[in-house]
């Protein structure tokens, strides 16, 4: 069905809820009104009526303006509705306080696992560098030891990761190598430091040992504490043996 010319309609509805006081409801009113006009217009236009008599005749069927306008503003009390616009807004913004955290551990998640690790010194005085790739598991604790690097001041760097298995409700436990459980194929005992970056769910760490023998071709890490077991053999230098 052919819609008319709605000019006269959008002033008969522009002044019906110019007296709707809470200016929110406007727009759903209008809307909803002219939805009504429509469906009266299609039925005038069924019946017989021209175009331009059925455009009046449904002005006239909904009555005076004014008079409407002034009982949807009691029914749209501009009170209860800036209540109900307020609570909208409060539902919202408890909505994205309860998300944020589980939004940023999961970003926070995310940049560990795809950070890269630090050096303690340039890369121009890497000798070489080994990825190992080998993971272990102590408990519900996964260990990947991931590069090896040999500097030209004899100083080995250990990069590896730690996380826990999934859904797992065993005690969390900060865990980093000890330079106590590394050696080399001369049995050489060093001394060394580490450093860790966490998000809770995956863990970076870095270990540098200071004083890696020239004449020693293979870094060793033998870990054995109260029964949990990890065993790393690496080559750093010709000759070294996996």
């Amino acid at each position: 069905m052919p819609l008319p010319d709605t000019l006269l309609w959008d002033e008969y509805l522009n002044k019906v809820v110019s007296h709707v006081k809470f200016k929110y409801d406007r727009k759903e009113i209008k809307w909803e009104l002219e939805e009504h006009m429509e469906d009266m217009y299609d039925d005038f236009i069924s019946d017989g009526m021209n175009e331009e008599d059925a455009k009046k005749a449904v002005i006239d069927c909904m009555g005076d303006a004014d008079e409407i306008g002034k009982e949807l503003n009691e029914a749209h009390n501009r009170v209860l509705g800036n209540v109900w616009r307020i609570s909208r807004i409060l539902a919202v913004i408890l909505i994205l306080l309860s998300i944020l955290p589980v939004f940023m551990t999961v970003l926070a998640a995310i940049f560990s696992i795809f950070s890269s690790y630090s050096y303690s010194y340039d890369k121009s005085h890497i000798v070489s560098s080994v990825e190992v790739n080998q993971i272990e598991k102590i408990d519900d604790m996964y260990l990947k030891l991931e590069e090896v690097i040999l500097y030209d001041n004899d100083c080995v760097e250990l990069h590896y990761k730690t996380w826990y298995q999934p859904f797992s409700d065993s005690v969390r436990w900060t865990f980093d190598i000890s330079s106590d459980y590394v050696t080399d194929n001369l049995g050489t005992e060093y001394n060394g430091y580490s450093g860790s970056s966490s998000a809770g769910i995956v863990s970076k760490h870095n270990m540098v040992i200071d004083g890696f023998p020239k004449e020693a071709k293979t870094l060793i890490i033998d870990y054995d504490y109260c029964g949990r077991k990890m065993y790393f053999e690496v080559p750093l230098r010709e000759g070294g043996k996996i």
